[in-house]
């Protein structure tokens, strides 16, 4: 099923928590280990250069050597850079961990690659879920307010691109 119609049917149905879908350690000094489970397919113990995400404190920049740590993601886009090339991806939200040997997970219940986003259609379901929070429940209201604010996100990370 398309993102499209997925976050349409979310919002005919009144259903308007935000979805995307129904997005070894290394020994060199420049590039690290990464897993990261897509939709579509598993990131998995790739070199990378550098991974960017967006947390509740801001954005946050891992290179290789980067100490331990455990973040939250907050939906919106993650940057992965392998062989001087940015892969952009679009989350939903989950964690990312540095590990102790200096390898990273990033686990997201959606991610996809921002290729596979129709801006346009994130366009118009803004449009959409406004015209649905006038009348709408207190809690259908929250919902619907998530949505935005995701859609806003996947927008900024077209306008960033």
């Amino acid at each position: 099923m398309s993102l499209y119609n997925t976050a349409l049917n979310c919002l005919t149905k009144k259903r308007f928590l935000p979805s995307l879908s129904h997005v070894i350690a290394s020994r060199s000094l420049q590039q690290f280990s990464l897993n990261f489970q897509l939709q579509e397919n598993i990131i998995n113990n790739e070199q990378v250069e550098r991974v960017k995400f967006i947390t509740e404190k801001g954005p946050v920049e891992i290179k290789a050597g980067h100490d331990a740590i455990a973040q939250r993601l907050l939906g919106g886009l993650v940057e992965v850079e392998q062989n001087k090339e940015i892969k952009k991806y679009i989350i939903s939200g989950g964690f990312a961990m540095v590990n102790p040997d200096k390898s990273m997970n990033i686990t997201a219940a959606e991610a996809y690659p921002l290729d596979y986003i129709d801006y346009e259609a994130t366009k118009q379901n803004i449009v959409i879920a406004e015209k649905e929070i006038p009348g709408s429940s207190d809690e259908d209201k929250v919902r619907i307010k998530i949505a935005i604010e995701m859609y806003k996100s996947i927008l900024n990370a077209f306008e960033n691109k």
